[in-house]
C-alpha cells in the first residue's frame, strides 16, 4: 500500500512539473511576441511608415538612411519606394543585352549571402530585397545612369532593407 501511494505521489509530482513547464514555455512565447510587436512598432515608426523586416530580429538597429529618397531615382526610402523598385522589376522587360549589364552588381545583404547579380535573372536570389534591386538596377540602366551611380543607390537601399548593414557595413560589403 505504501509504495503504491509513493507511486501515485511521484507521478502526480512528475505531472505537476510538466504542467508547469509548459505554463512558464507558454508565458515566454507569449513574452517574446509582445516584445516583437513592440520591436516592430519602433522600427515602423522611425521610417515614418510600415517596416517591412522590422520583427526580423536581423533588422533591429538603426533604420535611419543616410537621406531620405535614393539619390538618382529620388524614391522615398520606405516601403512605398520599395514597392516601386519590385515594380520596375516586374515591368521592365530584359533583353539579352540588358541581362549582361545587369550582371556583376554588389548586392550582398546579409538574409543569403548572394554577392553580385547575375545575367540569368532566375539564377539570383529571388527574395523581395533582390527583387528590388534588380528593378533598381534595371531602371538605371534603361535610364543612362552609370554603373557606379547605380552602385550608390543599391548601396544606400541596403541599410534600409538590413538596418544591420549601418551598424556593421563589411557584412553588406558598404
Amino acid at each position: 500500500m505504501v509504495d503504491k501511494m509513493v507511486t501515485i505521489k511521484t507521478s502526480v509530482n512528475k505531472r505537476t512539473v510538466v504542467l508547469h513547464l509548459l505554463v512558464y514555455a507558454a508565458l515566454i512565447f507569449v513574452g517574446f511576441q509582445a516584445f516583437l510587436i513592440i520591436a516592430g512598432s519602433k522600427g515602423a515608426a522611425t521610417n515614418g511608415g510600415f517596416s517591412f523586416n522590422s520583427l526580423n530580429p536581423l533588422h533591429w538597429g538603426v533604420n535611419a538612411p543616410s537621406s531620405n529618397e535614393g539619390m538618382y531615382s529620388h524614391l522615398p526610402l520606405t516601403n512605398d519606394g520599395f514597392n516601386q523598385l519590385v515594380e520596375w522589376d516586374r515591368t521592365i522587360p530584359e533583353t539579352p543585352a540588358l541581362q549582361q549589364q545587369i550582371a556583376g552588381f554588389d548586392v550582398l545583404i546579409p538574409c543569403c549571402g548572394f554577392q553580385l547579380s547575375s545575367a540569368d535573372p532566375n539564377a539570383d536570389c529571388q527574395c523581395g530585397h533582390h527583387l528590388a534591386t534588380r528593378g533598381l538596377i534595371k531602371y538605371g540602366l534603361t535610364n543612362g545612369w552609370t554603373r557606379d551611380q547605380i552602385q550608390q543607390e543599391i548601396n544606400q537601399w541596403k541599410p534600409v532593407f538590413y538596418p544591420v548593414c549601418a551598424q556593421n557595413p563589411k557584412i553588406c560589403d558598404l
